[in-house]
């Protein structure tokens, strides 16, 4: 075999050599690529669930002139809800309570609308709702609750 030859079957399997790294290279590129879009995926769809819970329960009332109703007579006086009031009552603020416990979990503490919170801990149904109920959350969440909305007010 001669020099040149030699040189050939050289030249050859280093380009082979190098084309199969480039290939692996652009695959991990790609790949990287496709992570990314995934990952901004399912940044949308956490933003959309919770912009959806966020709206889940106004969009309840606002659709049900009787909870609207049952809300006004709440914030009016709470001895006067007949026994059906008093349960549609709790199953709407557990709701409430639900939608913040999932809340809590999946946001940073510097994200949650604790302001908002503060507002609706001060209607006589959610404060009874919280004190009957507590201890059916996550521990962390009720703690979290007590010391930023509860006390806070």
């Amino acid at each position: 075999m001669s020099w040149g030859q030699e040189l050939k079957k050289f030249d050859l399997g280093q380009t082979v050599s190098i084309l199969a790294n480039l290939g692996v290279i652009a695959g991990i590129v790609f790949l990287g690529i496709e992570l990314r879009q995934t990952n901004e995926l399912m940044d949308e769809q956490q933003r959309f669930n919770r912009l959806s819970i966020s709206t889940g329960t106004n969009t309840l009332i606002a659709g049900n002139r009787e909870l609207a109703e049952l809300r006004v007579s709440a914030m009016e006086d709470l001895s006067q809800l007949t026994a059906a009031d008093r349960i549609q009552l709790n199953a709407l603020e557990m709701r409430v309570l639900r939608n913040w416990e999932w809340t809590f979990r999946e946001l940073p503490l510097s994200e949650l609308p604790v302001n908002s919170w503060r507002r609706v801990s001060k209607r006589p149904s959610w404060r009874e709702i919280w004190s009957e109920r507590k201890g059916e959350f996550d521990p962390e969440f009720e703690r979290w609750i007590d010391e930023a909305v509860v006390s806070a007010r």
